[in-house]
């Protein structure tokens, strides 16, 4: 099993990656974190974003690989907008669940869903889930997946 977890650098994804990490998996399953960078148009600004970017998903995919004593887990840093770009990324790696964080404060489609996550479910190519982030932590970090 391919499972695909988009993560953005605010602390709440911590929590998503803790209810990951609390599960048994199959010994089988393979994990992916994605972390998608929106596109600036400051060259200098945007070299900078990707290398923090990377550094914070290497940490949690070493955090994430400690706590499911996994072999490996694969990191995926795309440039794009966020929702579109984890569904293509998910087609394109055949992934057959993908794991998203979910403030609840943009989408009113789906009630109490982020409007990312929002996007996610309605045009993934697999099954999704979605991770309800606490509302302490919501109120901490306003922003993030």
């Amino acid at each position: 099993m391919k499972v695909l977890i988009a993560v953005d650098s605010c602390s709440s994804s911590d929590s998503v990656l803790s209810q990951i990490a609390s599960r048994r998996w199959s010994p089988s399953t393979e994990f992916e974190l994605l972390m998608i960078v929106e596109h600036c148009h400051v060259d200098e600004m945007l070299r900078q974003l990707l290398h923090q970017s990377q550094i914070i998903l290497s940490e949690r995919a070493e955090l994430l690989k400690l706590k499911l004593q996994a072999k490996s887990v694969k990191t995926t840093l795309l440039e794009g907008k966020a929702a579109e770009s984890i569904v293509n990324y998910a087609r394109e790696i055949h992934a057959d669940l993908i794991i998203i964080g979910s403030h609840g404060d943009a989408g009113r489609r789906m009630a109490k869903v982020g409007s990312v996550a929002a996007a996610v479910v309605d045009h993934a190519p697999c099954s999704v889930e979605v991770v309800k982030i606490q509302t302490s932590e919501r109120q901490a970090h306003p922003t993030g997946v």
